[in-house]
């Protein structure tokens, strides 16, 4: 398990669902880097514009 993976988790953050309401500085503030931020908004994005 990822560092990344642990902190989410620690914060309940449990379901990718979440990701779709948040932005990069709402991650930030959920202490995440600036780098998995980024990584996740624009996972989200692309997984609904192929998945959904």
């Amino acid at each position: 398990m990822t560092v990344s993976l642990k902190h989410l988790i620690g914060r309940g953050i449990t379901y990718w669902i979440f990701f779709r309401s948040s932005n990069e500085k709402s991650l930030l503030d959920h202490g995440l880097n600036v780098g998995v931020a980024c990584l996740l908004c624009k996972g989200v994005s692309r997984f609904e514009e192929y998945v959904l």
